[in-house]
C-alpha cells in the first residue's frame, strides 16, 4: 500500500523529487541544497523532470514535475507550492477541520489530487511509475517546464 509520502510545503522554494518519483529526463545543472535548521548542504543535486502516480478523484494520472532537484535514491519527496501555483495549480492546503472541505491540488486542466495531514503536516500520496503506467495513465504537468 502506498503512503502519504509527498509532503505539499509551502515554505519550499522548489521541489525534491524523492524515491516514489522516477526521473524522467536530466539536464547539466545542478543545485546545492540547504537546510534552515541544522546548516546541512547537499552539494552537486541534478536537476531533472520527474513523476509519480498519484490518485485523483478521477483515477490515476502520472503527474510531471519540472525543474526537481534529484534525491530520488534515498529521501521522501517535497513539491513546493509556490511552484505548482505559478505554472496555474489552485493548491487548497488548509486541513478539513478549518476549511470544512477536503484539501487538494486542482491542476489547470482539472484534475483533483487529494492531500491528507499527518501529524499537521499535508502530503498526497505518490508512488514511483513503472512503464505500464507510463504507457497507459494520462500524464499531468504540474510544473512549468
Amino acid at each position: 500500500m502506498v503512503g502519504w509520502n509527498a509532503l505539499i510545503d509551502r515554505g519550499a522554494n522548489g521541489t525534491i523529487a524523492g524515491t516514489d518519483m522516477r526521473v524522467i529526463d536530466r539536464t547539466e545543472r545542478t543545485i546545492d541544497l540547504c537546510g534552515l535548521l541544522d546548516d546541512h548542504t547537499v552539494r552537486n543535486l541534478t536537476i531533472v523532470k520527474a513523476g509519480g502516480v498519484v490518485k485523483t478523484f478521477t483515477g490515476e494520472v502520472v503527474v510531471i514535475m519540472h525543474h526537481c532537484a534529484d534525491m530520488t535514491n534515498d529521501s521522501r519527496t517535497i513539491v513546493s507550492v509556490p511552484q505548482l501555483e505559478a505554472f496555474g495549480c489552485v493548491v487548497d492546503d488548509k486541513s478539513k477541520k478549518f476549511s470544512g472541505h477536503t484539501p487538494s491540488i486542482t491542476t489547470p486542466c482539472g484534475y483533483v489530487i487529494p492531500i491528507t495531514f499527518r501529524q499537521g503536516l499535508p502530503y498526497i500520496r505518490m508512488r514511483r511509475f513503472n512503464d505500464d503506467d507510463w504507457q497507459t495513465l494520462p500524464h499531468i504537468v504540474l510544473t512549468s517546464p
